[in-house]
């Protein structure tokens, strides 16, 4: 499908470390929840202007499904979010059951949040939620971020499937947030530190 047709690859500047220029930043104008303009960006971002971490939770089908996303915020830039998805193929459709059994590719998306978002708010119609996290340490968020470098190379190199028990959207960020945070995953990820909500794109 044309909204996981590109890979995010990056480059780190030879001279500032801390500026990252990645490739096929999804950036799409969505009419329908089919139909969409296609925007793959490049886009240069700087890690030491980092602020912040927002979990986005978008229920798809029922309370208790959903599709988790996680955005980073800086200083004076707008945010850039990640997805972990399914490589679809035209035509087919998701199914948990199937997703056992090494049916679906994964696929991790860089994207602006006025694409990733707004699709699933405004197009699909989705119950989406979007919460700032709390009392992770600049440090911590840097290395969030790194991790999903780490997860873009590692699928660039090696293609990995999708599972519905042990490699989905959700469970994968857990992994990660807990390498990087450790004990402190509880209080960082528990409902308890997920304090307000942004504004959900209505464009």
């Amino acid at each position: 499908m044309a909204e996981v047709d590109q890979r995010v690859s990056y480059e780190r500047d030879a001279t500032n470390p801390d500026l990252i220029t990645l490739t096929n930043v999804r950036n799409f104008d969505w009419q329908t929840e089919e139909d969409a303009t296609e925007h793959w960006d490049t886009r240069t971002i700087d890690l030491s202007k980092l602020s912040g971490v927002d979990v986005t939770n978008s229920y798809w089908m029922g309370p208790l499904i959903a599709h988790t996303l996680v955005s980073f915020r800086f200083e004076d830039d707008r945010p850039l979010a990640f997805s972990f998805e399914i490589r679809k193929e035209d035509g087919e459709s998701f199914s948990a059951l199937a997703g056992f059994f090494r049916r679906y590719e994964l696929s991790l998306i860089a994207a602006e949040e006025r694409d990733i978002i707004y699709t699933r708010s405004n197009a699909r119609g989705e119950q989406v939620y979007l919460f700032p996290i709390s009392n992770l340490q600049q440090h911590e968020v840097r290395s969030l971020f790194e991790s999903y470098l780490t997860a873009a190379d590692d699928l660039n190199a090696k293609p990995a499937w999708y599972n519905t028990l042990l490699s989905n959207c959700t469970n994968i960020i857990f992994y990660m947030a807990r390498i990087v945070s450790g004990d402190r995953l509880h209080g960082i990820i528990g409902f308890g530190s997920l304090v307000g909500y942004r504004t959900i794109y209505t464009m």
